[in-house]
């Protein structure tokens, strides 16, 4: 068997038992003595080699050992060589550097003495062409060439910038001179390509006034002369259409010209950054707005003289607004940003002419119901067949009635105009116009109420008719209350959203409603407003509050002047011997009229949910309270007193007066008690007092002493 002792040769790490066990595992028949000896042979063999090997190696170390130590001795020596040359060579470096120094300075000295005698060589050359330039601007200027001219000055102006500042200072003046001569003779060549839109012409002359530092001026020249041409159509437009008609004439013509202007600006202007189209665009017809003659604002109240003023203040308006709208649109389809305060300048030029409007608009909505209020108190007048103060009456009752419905559909309608004037802006003085014209129309019922007021005296015969003319009346003024409120309340809701809505006064200028549809004095006013919480109509409601108390307290005392009466006619005391008293005639009148009164109350009042109702509920904070029960209740309270005060009048009372007295007293008490009324303490005290006449002074404590005192006294004559 050969063993195979690569593997001692390749690895260093070799596993000895892990090779045995490869050996011996091995298909061939293995000798265990063979095998030792055969690998023991095999290693002493290369452990010969390998001595050899290192002998060998060791002697030739030894022999080149000299030769190595001879040439390192060789190299330090050259090292320190090497070494000293360095040294002197930076010795020889450091003396030539001293000696040249020197002359460097002396070249730096000769060379910028070289170049101011070059700078002074090209100032003379320039000087001496801008000598001859001067002269030949002269004549070129004279002439009229402006191309030449303008060659000629940026020559000049090239030979500036290489003068000194005294020589440089003293012709920029000259120059400025022969810029503003070039300027005006290239204006009537600028206007004429302006005027024939040529855009090669016009593009020269731009670059020609961006050299000449004149840009604002070009512009200025372009607006002058587009501002003409729009001017001339507004005149022509006023001159031969209606306003209306001729300012969307003129909106629709600012359109085609900045749709067709805007692409010809931005080819002129397409070199310089810094120039915007729209811009420029939007600050002329700004100025054109400002300065038309005649002005928008003359021409629309020249035109309100002779039609209606609303139809013509709300179609200007809504023509107003859609051309800004339009305006709009176009800039943002241009994907540009137009400079903000342009934008606002240009809102509010459009929109000035509606700032003296407001006050206008609420005078317009104020004497509309005056005017209605003139009319219906007329036709009254002329309806009225009879002198017959009843008939009087009913006829402005009716004319009232009849007018109502007339200035809510007046509202409702302006209502809905107010929100397309100036985006409902208008509310307010929409509001107060509403509010002093309801006034006239509430003092117009308020004439009523003294009219009526005055026709009662000296007419307690005809109670029933008296009844009916103010219950009528409170009725109307329920009615009116009513809408009055409901009014209020739509409208000051729909005016608070909208203020609420508008109120922005960040982001985009188109957005900033407050700041051109208002001025600061009207700003202040709204703002003012919205801070007290107060409704548009509610000085007209309060007022007709007011009225409806006073009509209701009419109601309550023309039903109490029958018993008023009763009791100044009929009231006389009997003098009952009688175990049981009957009742006096005067008192069974009375309980008779309380009893009666509801039935009587009827036909005026069908529903709690009536006007009459709404009137009746402004006496108290009962809301819903039945009106009949608030008249009796009321009428309760005054028979009660009227009674107690015509009682306290008696200067004496016999035993049999003072229980027929008491009789009546219990009487009226049981008539109260079946209506769900009783009578006033006082009364009530009177009753037991007289009642208990005999111990009087066992009561004191129990009630009034006014009371007490004046019982006693008509009892006891004598007593003080």
């Amino acid at each position: 068997m050969v063993l195979d002792l690569e593997e001692f040769k390749k690895s260093s790490k070799l596993d000895v038992n892990q090779w045995l066990n490869k050996v011996l595992t091995s298909d061939e028949t293995v000798d265990l003595k063979e095998l030792v000896d055969q690998l023991s042979t095999e290693v002493e063999d290369a452990i010969r080699t390998c001595n050899a090997n290192i002998a060998d190696t060791t002697n030739k170390m030894i022999h080149d050992l000299p030769k190595i130590a001879r040439e390192l001795e060789i190299s330090q020596y050259e090292i320190q060589r090497l070494e000293k040359d360095v040294k002197m060579g930076l010795s020889e470096a450091e003396t030539v550097q001293k000696k040249t120094t020197s002359s460097m300075t002396t070249l730096e000295k000769l060379d910028s003495m070289k170049s101011k005698v070059v700078g002074t060589s090209q100032a003379l050359q320039e000087a001496d062409k801008w000598t001859s330039l001067a002269k030949q601007i002269e004549q070129l200027l004279d002439s009229g060439d402006v191309n030449k001219s303008y060659e000629c000055i940026l020559g000049m102006e090239k030979s500036l910038s290489v003068l000194n500042k005294a020589q440089a200072e003293e012709r920029r003046l000259i120059l400025e001179e022969m810029k503003n001569r070039l300027e005006a003779l290239a204006t009537k060549h600028l206007v004429l390509a302006f005027d024939t839109n040529n855009t090669e012409s016009a593009k020269y002359f731009f670059t020609m006034f961006v050299n000449l530092d004149r840009v604002q001026q070009y512009i200025k020249y372009l607006q002058t002369s587009e501002k003409l041409k729009l001017s001339q159509e507004w005149r022509k437009y006023i001159e031969t259409l209606a306003f209306k008609d001729a300012a969307v004439k003129f909106y629709d013509s600012i359109i085609d010209h900045l749709r067709s202007k805007v692409a010809w600006c931005k080819i002129i202007f397409a070199d310089v950054t810094d120039v915007h189209a729209l811009n420029v665009l939007v600050d002329l017809y700004t100025d054109t707005l400002r300065s038309l003659e005649p002005s928008p604002l003359f021409c629309f109240e020249s035109e309100t003289k002779k039609q209606p003023f609303i139809d013509i203040l709300i179609h200007y308006n809504q023509s107003t607004d859609r051309f800004v709208q339009n305006v709009k649109q176009f800039m943002e389809l241009q994907g540009t940003t137009v400079d903000a305060t342009k934008v606002a300048n240009l809102l509010k030029t459009c929109f000035s002419p509606f700032l003296s409007q407001y006050d206008k608009y609420a005078k317009y909505h104020e004497i509309q119901i005056y005017n209605k209020v003139q009319a219906a108190t007329a036709a009254t007048i002329a309806a009225t067949s009879s002198n017959e103060t009843t008939s009087i009456l009913q006829e402005r009752i009716d004319g009232s009635k009849r007018l109502l419905p007339e200035i809510i559909l007046h509202i409702k309608e302006g209502e809905e105009k107010v929100k397309i004037f100036n985006r409902g802006f208008g509310y307010l003085h929409f509001g107060k116009g509403l509010s002093s014209g309801l006034e006239r129309f509430i003092n117009w019922n308020q004439d009523i109420f003294r009219f009526m007021e005055k026709s009662l005296e000296g007419h307690e015969s005809q109670p029933r008719n008296a009844l009916e003319n103010v219950l009528a009346y409170t009725e109307n003024c329920g009615e009116i209350l009513r809408q009055l409120v409901k009014l209020d309340q739509t409208l000051s809701t729909n005016c608070a959203r909208v203020f609420g809505i508008m109120k922005s006064t960040a982001g985009s200028p188109w957005e900033d409603l407050w700041g051109y549809y208002l001025n600061s004095q009207l700003r202040v006013e709204i703002l003012q407003f919205v801070q007290k919480k107060e409704t548009l109509l509610g000085r007209a409601v309060t007022q007709m509050k007011k009225l409806c108390r006073d009509s209701t307290q009419l109601v309550l005392r023309v039903t109490a002047e029958p018993i008023q009466g009763q009791l100044g006619r009929s009231f006389q005391v009997g003098d009952s011997s009688l175990k049981e008293a009957i009742p006096s005639e005067y008192i069974t009148q009375m309980g008779e009229y309380l009893m009666l009164l509801p039935q009587n109350l009827e036909p005026f009042i069908v529903s709690e949910n009536s006007a009459i109702s709404f009137a009746f509920d402004q006496n108290s904070d009962e809301i819903g309270r039945s009106p009949v029960d608030f008249i009796l209740t009321s009428l309760a309270g005054i028979i009660c007193n009227l009674y107690t005060d015509r009682i306290m009048q008696i200067l004496t009372l016999t035993d049999g007066q003072a229980k027929q007295l008491a009789q009546d007293i219990d009487y009226l008490a049981s008539v109260l008690e079946d209506l769900g009324l009783k009578l006033t303490s006082d009364l009530l005290e009177i009753s037991k007092l007289l009642k208990n006449y005999t111990n009087l002074n066992e009561m004191v404590e129990k009630c009034s002493p006014r009371i007490f005192n004046a019982v006693k006294k008509m009892r006891m004559p004598g007593t003080q």
